[in-house]
């Protein structure tokens, strides 16, 4: 849905349609933390750089791949490209997928008038929603679970295996069956004695990303902004760190995985992400329709009145599966901090100085505020027992009057004033670069 409303595509070699990262280099913390997030301007402004862009009412006027050579060369002609355009096709079409970053048309919202400006119709600080907190947790957990039979701790092996095989073997994989098998190989290694370190923080990390994700708006908070900003970093780490060998790389590390460690942080910072799915209410159609084929005969008069009466008695079990994840999470034992281990940032500084410059509203008046330094690493102040905000800030935001355009620039401007002020940080070192100290 993100892609069509972006007028992205869905797959291919720019998977996400929001920050254009390459599909290849979604496992690179380093480099997927630091891909600028495209506007609505930013996405129309690609397609009608050229010529086909501005055709309206077009689905895929930029789909590279059918384009012919002439098409291609006139089009790099229209956006000024520095290339020879009389090479061959295998040259120009990478060069042209390049520039346009998966964009094959304007927004949907744009579809009829691609050159319209977006001011007319108000729609200057719409942002498209990057992550789907349901769809993207479901299907990272789906491919978790098939690549972490592997790394599992041979005294629990066997019950970690047989509780992963239960859920995957269901006709209907429900994501609140996914989240609770998560809690409960989570608790069975927690409890295991040949546990370590990142096994059990890789699950428990996908663990409290599931409850921020399906947290209520009541419960957000800076706190809880900070507490997804670092589990989620930490996650996809372990993830790159102990799955050396997926079965399939473009899977484990591809658009799931992305949304939840790059875009899930930032969108929880203007909005509530339960509030983002939709798929309770898009399930009332298939109940809709399944009602009516099995309870009815079919006969228009008799359809309307029995779905009806149905749907109002199943709204009474509207709030199962959040039931279902709720009795697991109890035996959860409370969050008290996120913890990175010296050794760790050490071993990944260039992704750790990227997660820092994201986080870097958090850290503009040094430790002893939202994080401190302990013997043998770092610990951030987002326990349950920490307080929910501070008086210094930051002040958490609201998608009425900010945008996740907005959330980027004060992130950066944080992280320079951090530079400029040489302000303590939870890191041994980090990089600067000093344009006017580079020469050629």
């Amino acid at each position: 849905a993100k892609q069509f409303e972006a007028g992205t595509q869905s797959g291919g070699l720019y998977k996400c349609g929001t920050c254009g990262c390459k599909g290849p280099l979604m496992d690179d913390q380093a480099h997927a933390l630091r891909c600028d997030n495209r506007t609505l301007s930013d996405l129309q402004g690609i397609a009608i750089d050229g010529i086909l862009g501005k055709v309206p009412n077009i689905v895929k006027p930029l789909y590279v791949p059918d384009l012919s050579i002439s098409h291609i060369r006139k089009e790099l002609i229209a956006r000024s490209s520095k290339i020879d355009i009389t090479q061959p096709r295998k040259v120009l079409q990478p060069y042209l997928q390049d520039i346009l970053k998966g964009v094959q048309r304007v927004p949907s919202l744009l579809l009829m008038h691609p050159t319209r400006p977006l001011k007319d119709i108000n729609l200057e600080h719409y942002s498209i929603v990057p992550c789907e907190p349901m769809h993207d947790l479901k299907g990272h957990l789906l491919n978790l679970f098939v690549e972490i039979q592997s790394i599992l701790p041979p005294s629990v092996k066997d019950a970690c295996i047989q509780r992963i095989n239960e859920c995957l073997t269901k006709e209907k994989k429900r994501a609140a069956d996914l989240r609770t098998t998560a809690i409960h190989l989570y608790l069975i290694i927690k409890s295991s004695k040949d546990k370590d370190w990142k096994i059990e923080n890789l699950l428990e990390s996908i663990v409290r990303v599931g409850e921020i994700m399906y947290a209520a708006d009541s419960k957000r908070s800076p706190k809880m902004v900070l507490r997804l900003y670092n589990v989620a970093w930490l996650h996809h780490q372990l993830c790159y760190d102990m799955i050396q060998s997926p079965k399939s790389r473009g899977a484990m590390f591809g658009l799931y995985l992305h949304s939840i460690s790059r875009h899930a942080p930032q969108q929880y910072e203007i909005i509530c992400l339960k509030s983002v799915n939709a798929e309770h209410q898009e399930r009332l159609f298939g109940q809709c329709r399944r009602t009516a084929e099995s309870t009815t005969n079919k006969h228009p008069v008799n359809v309307i009145s029995n779905v009806i009466l149905r749907m109002q008695t199943k709204q009474f079990d509207s709030n199962i599966e959040d039931t279902i994840v709720s009795k697991a999470a109890k035996s959860v034992p409370e969050f008290k901090g996120t913890h990175i281990p010296l050794e760790f940032v050490q071993k990944h500084k260039d992704s750790w100085q990227a997660h820092l410059e994201r986080i870097s509203p958090y850290l503009l008046h040094g430790e002893g505020v939202w994080w401190k330094q302990t013997e043998n690493g770092y610990m951030f102040n987002d326990s349950d027992d920490s307080p929910a905000s501070y008086v210094v800030g930051p002040q958490l935001l609201h998608f009425r009057d900010s945008s996740m355009q907005y959330v980027a620039t004060r992130q950066h401007l944080s992280w320079e004033d951090i530079i400029a002020n040489r302000t303590r940080l939870p890191a041994p070192s980090i990089k600067v670069y000093d344009c006017n100290d580079i020469h050629l």
